[in-house]
């Protein structure tokens, strides 16, 4: 599939189990698995806040995704910052994703 040049590398964390809880220290682990997207986030507009996005949160276009990502355990990683999915809208049949994120 051809990506525009605007979309980014991104990855999409999806956790994999259930996580796992050390007594000893605290420490929970999760088992998680990373697949390379091609997207961009941008931050919401108050047109995205009136269809319902969260004040603060932010908008990403996917491409790649392999599977339907999960609200509140999916997460994308882009650079350094990690996102939460809060709301998935697919597009079907493009292959494109809009994704709710929060910080």
């Amino acid at each position: 599939m051809r990506v525009p040049w605007k979309f980014y590398e991104l990855t999409h964390r999806r956790v994999v189990g259930s996580p796992s809880f050390n007594v000893s220290t605290g420490a929970v682990t999760e088992t998680t698995q990373d697949n390379v997207v091609s997207g961009y986030i941008v931050p919401s507009t108050p047109q995205d806040i009136s269809k319902g996005f969260q004040v603060g949160s932010y908008k990403c276009f996917a491409i790649g995704v392999a599977n339907l990502p999960i609200v509140k355990q999916d997460k994308i990683v882009c650079g350094t910052t990690v996102y939460t999915v809060r709301n998935v809208r697919d597009w079907v049949g493009s292959g494109l994703y809009e994704l709710e994120l929060i910080a």
